[in-house]
């Protein structure tokens, strides 16, 4: 059981550093800044998701939406 969550714990931050990178490359951004802004969006969307799947694509939106607006 521990392994599983582990497992599943490391595959989540494996698809969120590769989220994060690739914002990053598309908005020409540094990476720093993408980080923070993702890091917070994801945040945000954690505290009210009960399904977690799809957090990494709606935080890379709302990175995207922060950047379009600024």
């Amino acid at each position: 059981m521990v392994a599983a969550q582990l497992h599943d714990r490391t595959t989540a931050w494996k698809q969120h550093e590769a989220a994060i990178l690739g914002l990053a490359r598309e908005l020409d951004l540094p990476l720093s800044d993408v980080s923070q802004a993702y890091e917070k969006a994801l945040q945000e969307l954690e505290a009210q998701a009960r399904i977690k799947d799809f957090l990494s694509v709606f935080a890379c939106r709302r990175v995207r939406e922060l950047v379009r607006h600024v």
